[in-house]
C-alpha cells in the first residue's frame, strides 16, 4: 500500500480503548504528590497535555538505572516517550526508524520506549531489545501510570517532550521511515528553536524559504481595485505561498526539470538494485585489461540510459489495493484503462500564441512529500457576492491537490492539470468570511510540475458573480454513490454460503461479483458530498487510476478495463474498486471474471482453501450497490473447547499503524464499533490457566460482523 500513513486516520474508538486498559485510579503508581494530582485534574485527555508541561515521571531501565524526566532534560534538548507492547506488530516495524534516528542524534535526544503490557516482565524486554538491536532505553511502564495518561486511541503512542519540559507532539501511529523522526529531531534541537511550538504531527519537511509579506501577497493576488486581505500560514511548518511570474515557458520549463529528475531518480533506484550477477560481471572487468574495462564502462553507459529513457512516463497514480486483498502482479496493459479525448493535432504551418505573462502566487513545496503550502483571504461579502479566483495546476491527480477550505472547511479539490481557469464561491450569509487556498501533496510521487498558481482575487455580485458561478466544474450526482457494471453482456452473480460477503470483501475488497468477458465497462455514480476529482476508480488490472472527474461521462464516471484471465498471465480475477478519496480506505468494488470456469475456479476452488464453502448462481435483475463508509460494529466472542465463555482475554484490532487492543468482558466478549476496515485481529493474552495458538490471526469483514476465538483450558 502506497499510503501507510493515511490509515491513521482509521484510529479506533477512543472511549473503548480507555475500556479495555481501563485500571482504577488508586492502583496507579508514582502518582502521590499533590502537583501530580492537580495536574491530572486538569489534563482529561492526552490533547490536554500538548503546550503545557510534562509531570515529571521516573522509570528503571532494563540495566537498572532511573529515567527521570527533569534529570533528562539537563542534559538533553529533546525526550521521546514511546508507549508499546512487544506483541504489537506496529510498534516492531517502527523501532528501526527510531533506533536509526536516535543514534544520529542521540547527542541531544533521549529515546524511552516504556511498555505498558504488564507481561512484559524484564526478562522478556531483554531479549527483545537484543534480538531487534534496540539501543536506546527501555522500560516498563510500572503502575501504567503512563499509559492512562496518554493511550487513548492504541498504541504505538509517542509522547515527545521539548527543551523546556513542554509537551509539544502527541502521535499514535506507527512512522514508516526514518525520516519524519530526523525532521522531528532537527526541529526541537535546532538554535531557532526558542519557545514551545505545539507540532500537529511529524514533521514530512522543514520549510527552507522566506515568507513574502501580507502587502506582496496582496499585489501578486489581488485583481485590480480588489481589497482582500492575504496571510501567510500560521502554522510554522506549513509552507508558504510564494510571489513569483508565471508564463507558458517558465511553467514548461518547471516541468521538464521535474520529469528529468524523475527520470534520474528511477535510474539511479534501478542501478541500485541490478542483480548480484550483474555486480560479479562488474568486479571481474576491473580486472580485465585496461581496454576491456572501457568496454564494459560504455556498456554500462549505455544501459543506464536506457534504464532512465524507461522511466520517463510513470504511473498515473499509485496502487492502492483494498488492505487483506490479494494482488496479481501488474500487467502491461494491452489498451489502457481509459481512453481520453482524441485531440486535434496542431497546424505545423502556425505558431499558436502565448497566453501572457502574470505576477501570481505559486506553491513553495514541490518536491516535497507530506507537506501543505496555504495562502488565506480575509473579506467582507455583503449579500449575494461571490469571491473568485483564477488558479492553474500542474500536478499528479488523485493524490495533490489544489484544495480550498471556506471558514475552516474544504469544500473543493483540484488535481493533475487545469489551464487557466475560475472559480467563484458563494456564501450562505453576508459578513466576514475567509479561504484558504492550499497545496497538499501527499507522500510520495509526483506529475507534472508539482505547481499550482493562483491569481486575480476579486469580490463580484450581479451578473458577473452568476457568470463566474456558472463557469465552475459540474458532475452528473446521483442520489447515492454506487459501483455497476454496464456492459450489456455482463451478467452480474450472487456468491451464497456461510459468510459469502465476508470472503468478498476481505479477500478480494468487493462487494459484487460479474462474468464480462475479455472487457468490462464500470460505471460509478457519486453522491452529492463526494468531490469527483478526489474520487477515483482503479483497475487492478494494469495497476492504474483515474480521478472521477477525468473519466466523467454523461451519467457517472466510466472505466473500461481488459480482464485477467489464467490461460493468458496467470491469474483467474480482475477487480475494480471505487474510492471516496485516497485518505479513505472503506469504498466499493466488483469482483469481474472473463468466463464462469474463473468463477468456479474463486469460489470452488479458492475458497474452499480459506476454509469457506461456497456457491455462485447468476442474478436476472442486479441491483446497484450503495456506498456503505460510515461506522461499522465489530465483535469478538472467547469460547473455551466446549463453548464456555472466557473473560480477561485481549484481543488486538490491527491495521497496518496501529494496534488496539480490546479486554472480553464476563461473557467472553470484545467489541467495538469503528471506521469500516478489514481488521486484523489476533489473540495477545488469555488467562494463565488457558493456552492458545499465538500465530494465528484474522481478518474482519470490511462491513463489520462477529468472530469467534477457542482458547484451551488447561486441564
Amino acid at each position: 500500500m502506497k499510503h501507510p500513513q493515511k490509515l491513521a486516520t482509521m484510529i479506533l474508538a477512543a472511549a473503548m480503548l480507555f475500556t479495555a486498559f481501563a485500571v482504577p485510579a488508586a492502583a496507579a503508581q508514582g502518582t502521590s504528590s499533590s502537583e501530580e494530582t492537580a495536574a491530572q485534574a486538569v489534563y482529561q485527555t492526552p490533547e490536554d497535555y500538548l503546550g503545557h508541561p510534562m509531570p515529571d515521571f521516573s522509570l528503571q531501565t532494563l540495566d537498572g538505572k532511573p529515567f527521570t524526566l527533569s534529570e533528562v532534560l539537563k542534559e538533553k534538548k529533546v525526550v521521546l516517550l514511546n508507549l508499546w507492547a512487544t506483541w504489537c506488530p506496529p510498534c516492531e516495524r517502527e523501532f528501526p526508524f527510531m533506533e536509526e534516528a536516535y543514534r544520529m542524534y542521540q547527542e541531544d535526544v533521549a529515546v524511552i520506549a516504556a511498555s505498558i503490557e504488564p507481561d512484559d516482565t524484564v526478562s522478556v524486554l531483554k531479549e527483545y531489545v537484543e534480538s531487534h538491536g534496540m539501543t536506546f532505553d527501555v522500560a516498563r511502564d510500572e503502575g501504567l501510570t503512563l499509559r492512562d495518561r496518554f493511550v487513548s486511541g492504541g498504541i504505538p503512542t509517542t509522547v515527545v517532550v521539548d527543551r523546556f519540559g513542554n509537551v509539544v507532539l502527541i502521535e499514535v501511529g506507527a512512522q514508516s521511515s526514518v525520516e519524519p523522526f530526523e525532521n522531528l529531531f532537527q526541529v526541537l534541537i535546532s538554535d531557532a528553536y526558542t519557545e514551545t511550538k505545539v507540532l500537529k504531527t511529524f514533521p514530512a519537511a522543514i520549510p527552507d524559504v522566506d515568507c513574502a509579506s501580507e502587502e506582496e501577497l496582496a499585489g501578486a493576488m489581488n485583481a485590480e481595485g480588489a481589497k482582500i486581505r492575504w496571510s501567510n500560514p500560521e502554522y510554522f511548518l506549513d509552507f508558504p505561498m510564494l510571489v513569483t511570474e508565471w508564463s507558458e515557458t517558465a511553467q514548461k520549463a518547471e516541468e521538464d526539470a521535474a520529469e528529468a529528475a524523475r527520470r534520474a531518480a528511477g535510474a539511479a533506484v534501478e542501478e541500485a538494485q541490478e542483480p548480484t550477477e550483474a555486480q560479479e560481471d562488474r568486479a571481474d572487468a576491473e580486472e580485465a585489461e585496461e581496454s576491456t574495462k572501457a568496454q564494459a564502462e560504455a556498456v554500462d553507459a549505455e544501459e543506464t540510459l536506457a534504464l532512465a529513457e524507461a522511466q520517463a512516463e510513470p504511473a498515473d497514480a499509485k496502487e492502492t489495493e483494498a488492505p487483506g486483498t490479494p494482488t496479481p502482479e501488474s500487467e502491461a496493459p494491452e489498451a489502457p484503462a481509459s481512453t481520453p479525448e482524441t485531440e486535434t493535432a496542431p497546424d505545423p504551418g502556425v505558431t499558436p500564441a502565448l497566453a501572457p505573462a502574470r505576477l501570481c502566487l505559486t506553491n513553495s513545496n514541490a518536491g516535497k512529500d507530506s507537506t501543505s503550502a496555504y495562502a488565506t483571504a480575509s473579506f467582507t461579502i455583503q449579500k449575494d457576492e461571490v469571491f473568485a479566483f483564477d488558479f492553474c495546476t500542474s500536478t499528479e491527480s488523485i493524490f495533490d491537490f489544489l484544495t480550498i477550505y471556506v471558514d475552516g472547511a474544504r469544500v473543493k479539490r483540484f488535481g493533475g492539470n487545469h489551464e487557466w481557469t475560475t472559480y467563484a464561491i458563494a456564501f450562505p450569509a453576508a459578513g466576514d468570511h475567509t479561504v484558504t487556498i492550499a497545496y497538499e501533496k501527499d507522500q510520495e510521487g509526483a506529475k507534472g510540475a508539482d505547481r499550482v498558481w493562483i491569481d486575480d482575487a476579486r469580490i463580484l455580485s450581479g451578473e458577473e458573480a452568476q457568470a463566474a458561478l456558472s463557469t465552475n466544474p459540474s458532475f452528473p450526482y446521483d442520489k447515492e454513490t454506487t459501483l455497476t457494471v454496464c456492459d450489456e453482456n455482463a451478467k452480474e452473480i450472487k456468491v451464497t454460503g456461510n459468510n459469502a460477503e465476508y470472503f468478498l470483501n476481505a479477500y478480494f475488497g468487493c462487494q459484487k461479483a460479474y462474468i464480462c468477458g475479455e472487457k468490462a465497462t464500470v460505471k460509478a455514480t457519486l453522491g452529492q458530498t463526494v468531490d469527483p476529482e478526489a474520487a477515483y476508480l482503479y483497475s487492478n488490472y494494469d495497476g492504474m487510476g483515474i480521478s472521477a472527474a477525468d473519466a466523467q461521462a454523461e451519467n457517472g464516471a466510466i472505466l473500461t478495463t481488459r480482464l485477467h484471465n489464467m490461460d493468458v498471465d496467470g491469474y483467474f480475477y480482475t477487480a475494480v474498486y471505487l474510492r471516496e478519496s485516497y485518505e479513505t480506505a472503506a469504498g466499493l468494488g466488483v469482483l469481474l471474471f472473463p468466463d464462469k470456469e474463473h468463477a468456479d475456479y474463486a469460489f470452488k476452488i479458492v475458497a474452499p482453501y480459506y476454509g469457506f464453502t461456497l456457491s455462485w448462481n447468476y442474478v436476472e435483475e442486479p441491483e446497484p450497490e450503495t456506498a456503505s463508509l460510515t461506522e461499522a460494529s465489530y465483535t469478538v466472542f472467547c469460547r473455551d473447547q466446549d463453548g464456555n465463555p472466557v473473560s480477561g482475554c485481549i484481543v488486538n484490532f490491527c491495521a497496518d499503524e496501529l494496534c488496539a487492543p480490546m479486554r472480553t468482558d464476563e461473557n467472553g466478549v470484545a467489541r467495538f464499533v469503528g471506521k469500516p476496515y478489514p481488521y486484523h485481529v489476533q489473540l495477545a493474552k488469555a488467562p494463565a490457566d488457558y493456552s492458545f495458538d499465538k500465530e494465528k490471526e484474522w481478518t474482519m469483514d470490511v462491513k463489520g460482523g462477529e468472530l469467534t476465538i477457542t482458547v484451551t483450558k488447561n486441564k
